[in-house]
């Protein structure tokens, strides 16, 4: 089978996403042909559409994305959009009036509620998918250890993020956090950085790690909370990876309410996730999430991208 990959090659308006796709693709390609576009690329994608037996569509749902939708249904006859975040309110305009004739695959139900479906429309969910062999637990005595190799204080608990310092993601609320008591560190990428949320983290001593880390893993593992402090669903995938990431390697989590979808993933211990509804609450919520960390998943039911990939492929091909 030979699926066309429609995305937002350089992750500027979520990384999450493009991550998303990119770890499902390459699962694809162990017994598919798969051909790859960025959004711009309209000539050439429309050129290949005809060629392909079906394309997916995995970018931000805004009127961009319909205008191409429309003109993809004219060549194409199995066009699915994966939303992996809530529509814009561009695309769910237009698309109610006239009904996108596609199929959707979704990570988080709720992210459908706004649109409207034309009678042969489906909606598939479908998982995020984990590596659980590189982000899996470790015992007390390996933490340890991975504590002293990052120069961490191995009897302070440390409070970890990984993602970018861009504005909109609430990485502010660190400064907030008693450095006396924790250790805050935020891993970044390095890319899209705003300066004036680099230069509040630094003043308040917060510790970036910022490029490629290869074994970004034993961050994961070596921490004792994990704090997801972005309160919009603008700049984030319903079910952020890193949060899965997180609860793999035992790691408890502390995120705000205005990520209601964070409800959806399933986990071994309540504990393991603690919604908060304010700054107000994030001490407190630091403090008890602390005594849950684990040496074992607090993932239940998780899923490997290769079996992710799997049920899309059988959808692909019916």
């Amino acid at each position: 089978m030979k699926i066309l990959i429609i995305g937002t090659v350089n992750g500027l308006q979520n990384e999450g996403m493009r991550n998303v796709i990119t770890h499902l693709s390459r699962s694809f390609e162990k017994k598919h042909e798969v051909v790859y576009f960025a959004l711009r690329d309209i000539g050439a994608i429309l050129s290949i559409a005809k060629s392909t037996d079906a394309v997916i569509v995995c970018a931000r749902a805004n009127l961009k994305v319909f205008l191409l939708c429309q003109l993809l249904r004219l060549h194409v006859n199995k066009l699915f959009v994966l939303l992996v975040q809530e529509p814009e309110y561009g695309f769910v305009l237009l698309n109610n009036v006239y009904p996108l004739r596609c199929n959707y695959f979704t990570i988080y139900k709720n992210d459908m509620r706004k649109l409207r479906l034309p009678k042969e429309g489906k909606v598939f969910e479908v998982s995020v998918g984990i590596d659980s062999q590189k982000f899996r637990a470790r015992p007390p005595h390996e933490r340890s250890h991975l504590k002293e190799k990052y120069g961490f204080d191995t009897l302070r608990p440390v409070v970890l993020h990984v993602g970018h310092c861009s504005y909109g993601r609430g990485l502010e609320d660190f400064c907030q956090i008693n450095q006396e008591h924790y250790q805050c560190v935020i891993v970044a990428s390095g890319l899209f950085e705003n300066k004036e949320v680099i230069e509040k983290l630094q003043k308040a001593n917060i510790r970036l790690l910022t490029g490629y880390l290869p074994n970004v893993e034993e961050l994961f593992q070596l921490a004792d909370v994990y704090l997801f402090p972005t309160k919009t669903t603008e700049f984030v995938i319903s079910i952020p990876l890193s949060v899965m990431e997180a609860l793999s390697c035992g790691t408890p989590v502390v995120a705000y309410k205005q990520l209601s979808s964070l409800s959806y993933i399933k986990t071994t211990n309540p504990k393991a996730l603690t919604i908060i509804d304010s700054m107000i609450d994030l001490t407190k919520a630091i403090e008890n999430a602390a005594y849950y960390k684990s040496q074992t998943t607090l993932l239940s039911n998780s899923k490997s991208w290769d079996e992710s990939s799997e049920k899309i492929l059988e959808i692909l091909k019916g």
